[in-house]
């Protein structure tokens, strides 16, 4: 059980490392005008299925944790 747990955590530990890498590489290509570049972020973040899977994986993790602290505090 906490090999999976541990698992999972590193799992999402490399999801985020990995979507701040991709960030950080879109910055260079946002560098152009003001308008274009809020544009670009906003069809970027609205499109990306992989900041989507992140967001619910957040989420689930939100509800696991929640139900951890309240079983604690049983």
């Amino acid at each position: 059980m906490d090999g999976d747990i541990r698992r999972n955590i590193e799992e999402f530990t490399r999801e985020i490392l990995h979507i701040k890498a991709k960030i950080a590489g879109k910055d260079t290509f946002w560098k152009g005008g003001r308008g274009l570049q809020i544009l670009e972020r906003l069809r970027w973040l609205y499109s990306d299925r992989q900041l989507r899977k992140f967001f619910a994986s957040l989420e689930h993790w939100n509800i696991v944790l929640s139900q951890a602290v309240l079983a604690s505090q049983l």
